[in-house]
């Protein structure tokens, strides 16, 4: 599915990015992307080992609470899923909103050097798009 648009659009663009929901959060499209020289952005899907990997973090924080009424921690680490041939990059996003009893919690695998923030910035971006095109 994405080996037409990047075969077609490669000689014009040496930059690309692509952005994808937990559907494409298999290692077949990682590796894909890997190997043309793609930066991915890929949501995964929440697992028990996530959950256990990210369990410390999940306690409410202390102090005063933005006027947002949103606090929010970004940080990656290395994983290594089952079905993956090696480790990759993950990014975990935990938001704490004020009258939320438990955290949200999303996590993205990227191939980027971009900093863990900007990265979420630039998986995010899908959403705009995706709203213009319906």
């Amino acid at each position: 599915m994405i080996q037409p648009p990047v075969d077609r659009y490669r000689k014009r663009f040496q930059l690309f990015w692509f952005r994808g929901d937990a559907a494409f959060a298999k290692p077949e499209i990682s590796d894909y992307c890997a190997s043309k020289r793609l930066t991915y952005f890929i949501r995964l899907p929440q697992n028990e080992t996530l959950k256990e990997m990210t369990r410390a973090d999940l306690r409410r924080p202390a102090g005063r609470w933005p006027r947002s009424g949103v606090k929010m921690r970004i940080f990656d680490f290395p994983y290594q899923a089952g079905s993956w041939s090696k480790d990759r990059r993950v990014v975990c996003k935990i938001e704490w909103h004020l009258d939320e009893l438990f955290p949200r919690v999303g996590f993205i695998v990227t191939n980027s050097r971009l900093s863990s923030r900007e990265d979420l910035k630039t998986y995010n971006g899908r959403t705009n798009v995706e709203n213009r095109i319906k």
